[in-house]
């Protein structure tokens, strides 16, 4: 059995009421839930095939057997602790806007004019001709940072400007990671869809773990809803057959969240007649009526 599924049955027993003539009622329910989730499970890589991003690695899983391919090179993690080295610097003046420089503020930003310092140094660590960006950004930061230590404070014009001045070129980096992710996603994901062959993938499902909540337009998301023709819109009564897992960073809890999103769905197209009804709150609709009630609209300041 998978072992982070284990860990959630061996759960069931503390949710609540856990005590009383309905506590064995709850116990039964989320053992009959349980039960079509492992069934489900034991589908999943094997005669159903899944995909699941993991920190840099993309994996497959099928036939009972896992493929795993790095997907996200070094050079990517290179160029954005370049663009952090610059962040870094956006958010110390963020916290420190309009002040005078006292011994520790005029120290942190030393400490933060080294840190770009070194950045720079080790700029040569990327092919030539993707330099010019991160130069300009780097030699940028530190003019910007000798200015400041020169006038003693953190001025908030030239720090609005500077914010600007710098927006595009971390957008440019940006730009540079994003194309290397959508790179290495598609020549994994090409090779083995060309090995499963198309009767295969129809069924295949792909879930993504990050340790954040889904970012809007999310690289790895837009990648596989062009290529499975899916639209995620805003949460999780969107997902089919791509899906976040936020918070998660290993594949077995991957999977079983995979599963039960596969068991609510079916359990919603039994119960309502709707594949997405039980991936909003069971509650919504009748909250939204009584919302109007106890919070009407034009009560709202």
């Amino acid at each position: 059995m998978n072992p982070f599924t284990a860990t959630k049955i061996a759960e069931a027993n503390t949710f609540l009421p856990d005590a009383g003539p309905l506590a064995a009622t709850n116990l039964a329910f989320h053992d009959s839930y349980n039960n079509v989730v492992c069934d489900v499970l034991a589908q999943l890589g094997h005669d159903t095939p899944v995909i699941g991003l993991v920190a840099d690695d993309l994996l497959l899983l099928v036939d009972g057997k896992q493929e795993s391919e790095r997907v996200i090179p070094e050079h990517f993690h290179q160029l954005k602790a370049i663009g952090h080295s610059a962040f870094a610097l956006q958010l110390w003046l963020m916290q420190h806007n309009a002040q005078q420089l006292d011994t520790t503020l005029r120290s942190q930003l030393q400490a933060n004019h080294l840190v770009l310092s070194n950045t720079l140094a080790a700029l040569d660590i990327l092919p030539e001709w993707e330099r010019s960006t991160p130069t300009t950004l780097v030699d940028g930061s530190l003019e910007y940072v000798a200015e400041l230590l020169q006038l003693g404070k953190v001025d908030e014009a030239r720090t609005r400007e500077y914010s600007a001045w710098m927006a595009p070129l971390v957008l440019e980096l940006a730009g540079a990671a994003a194309r290397l992710e959508i790179d290495g996603l598609h020549a994994a994901v090409t090779k083995w869809r060309s090995e499963m062959g198309d009767a295969r993938w129809r069924s295949i499902y792909v879930v993504l773990c990050g340790n954040h909540q889904p970012r809007y337009r999310h690289v790895a998301t837009q990648y596989f809803e062009r290529l499975l023709g899916e639209h995620q819109g805003g949460g999780a009564e969107c997902e089919d057959r791509i899906v976040f897992a936020e918070g998660v960073c290993e594949i077995n809890e991957a999977l079983d969240l995979l599963a039960r999103h596969i068991v609510d769905q079916q359990a919603s197209i039994l119960i309502f007649g709707d594949k997405s009804r039980l991936q909003r709150d069971l509650f919504a609709d009748v909250a939204a009526v009584y919302l109007d009630q106890v919070v009407p609209a034009d009560s709202v300041s």
